[in-house]
């Protein structure tokens, strides 16, 4: 576990707690034979119920009840009175390379209980006092930030003397800023993120052992852009509706779509904003291919770009919750990325320590230390290069410093870094304009540790070009909506 940053008390409203009272059935305490007084059962519910997900609640059970879950048994909470409960199933999917790992953080013990007829803080009263029951967490929601005043980008010509041929190299300032003053009259010179050298005096420009984790909207791997870098499970055969590699998964040939916990990412409902793709563009789109933009680590032409691995824990443009996110740390983490790329957070989230949001936020600061836990990464690449050789495929042959999780520093104009961002396990990323200065948006100072190029539309509402370019989904009223 990380050091903790600063130990504070995390302050919980008092008419939160007077209401959630209210709900408690003195007659119903102890019905699995562990008595709990109402004091006791409101310690259990770790976080507030603002911004949470209705009818459904994470609940982290005792050890014995968790291994009555795995089991198939039923749970003494299953019966509680005054709940219709529709569901109780585990978070993660245990499979017997990772267990080890989920009880390490007690993952193993989180299950999500969804039921109907009552209020959600009042459930949470409820579900409180059975001494199977640990903590209770409200599935926050998360947002995403997206600039909706974005608009497609038109072919101006080839893209000159720069490194790759890429069309729109040439206007994606954020990787080589010249300037110029039609991207933003303030744009300066020099303020990117000076990947031009990286590409011309290393000749490096990605990795294709490197797989990194998209914990966003859907990626579009059909993109022209896209497809070529996309990670793709090969121990998985597409379609057979079998989950030919164990890993708990069925046909997660590119990822997984934790909102509706199915292979199918999906990129076409009503209002997506793309942000997923547009974020996968940035991190891997295929260089040098004659079309499009280039990404950082898109490679060199030559099929070595990094490898982009869909999880999908938005759609359609409307706020996930924090089970998907949490869950999708850990399947990115057993299905062998190295970088997990965040650009989530939580609306009006006040706390100012890595204490304060670990202890009511647990499911997914734990999730987020499985992921960077060294010892389970050295386990899975092993197993891995494994499955690798018995296929007859060449096995991972790069060490790298990682794993690692990246975060955006959050959107709300504030100065300091929003969590889970701003933990101190995490690279936390704060948003520039093409002068340099922080975006409009960005949050910045405390927190952050380094700062890259975001876009500012307001520094040139004429053309926008003051955003950042990068691939995007189709939609409806243009021809090709492709970046």
């Amino acid at each position: 576990m990380s050091i903790i940053s600063r130990i504070t008390t995390p302050l919980v409203s008092v008419s939160i707690l007077l209401a959630l009272a209210g709900c408690i059935d003195e007659n119903r305490i102890g019905k699995d034979g562990q008595h709990e007084d109402a004091g006791s059962a409101m310690e259990k519910i770790i976080n507030s119920p603002v911004q949470a997900a209705q009818g459904e609640l994470l609940v982290c059970l005792s050890a014995e009840a968790a291994s009555m879950i795995r089991k198939g048994e039923s749970l003494k909470i299953a019966e509680a009175e005054g709940l219709d409960i529709k569901d109780i199933s585990p978070v993660f999917h245990a499979t017997e390379h990772n267990l080890k790992y989920l009880k390490k953080y007690q993952l193993d013990r989180w299950v999500k209980v969804s039921f109907d007829g009552i209020a959600t803080d009042c459930a949470a009263a409820i579900l409180a006092e059975y001494g199977d029951v640990s903590k209770i967490q409200y599935n926050t929601l998360t947002s995403c930030g997206w600039d909706t005043k974005s608009t497609p980008a038109q072919p101006e010509g080839n893209a000159g003397n720069l490194p790759f041929d890429d069309e729109y190299l040439k206007d994606q300032w954020n990787y080589i800023n010249t300037g110029d003053k039609l991207i933003a009259s303030a744009a300066q010179e020099g303020e990117d993120i000076g990947i031009k050298d990286v590409w011309n005096r290393l000749q490096f420009g990605g990795d294709s052992e490197i797989v990194v984790a998209i914990l966003d909207g859907p990626v579009k791997y059909t993109h022209k852009d896209l497809k070529d870098n996309m990670w793709r499970n090969i121990f998985e055969i597409e379609g057979d509706n079998i989950d030919n590699d164990s890993n708990g998964y069925v046909d997660d040939i590119h990822g997984w779509n934790f909102e509706r916990d199915t292979c199918k990412i999906d990129w076409t409902k009503k209002n997506e904003t793309g942000h997923g793709t547009h974020v996968a563009g940035i991190v891997g789109a295929v260089n040098n291919n004659g079309i499009g933009v280039c990404g950082v680590a898109g490679g060199t032409g030559k099929g070595d770009g990094v490898r982009l691995m869909s999880c999908q824990i938005m759609e359609g443009g409307v706020s996930s919750n924090i089970n998907s996110a949490a869950h999708a740390f850990v399947y990115a983490a057993d299905n062998g990325a190295h970088i997990a790329q965040c650009s989530f957070g939580y609306q009006n989230a006040v706390y100012k320590s890595d204490y304060e949001y670990f202890t009511s936020y647990g499911i997914e600061y734990f999730a987020i230390q499985y992921f960077l836990d060294k010892e389970r990464f050295a386990e899975m690449e092993e197993r891995l290069n494994k499955q690798l050789t018995d296929a007859g495929k060449p096995a991972r042959t790069k060490i790298i410093d990682g794993p690692l999780v990246i975060f955006a520093s959050g959107n709300d104009g504030l100065p300091y870094s929003s969590y889970p961002g701003a933990l101190m396990d995490c690279i936390c990323v704060t948003g520039t304009g093409p002068d340099g200065m922080p975006a409009y948006y960005t949050n910045f100072g405390p927190g952050c540790n380094i700062a890259a190029p975001g876009g500012d539309y307001y520094l040139n509402t004429a053309t926008s070009k003051s955003q950042i370019l990068s691939t995007c989904v189709s939609e409806a009223g243009y021809t090709d909506y492709s970046y």
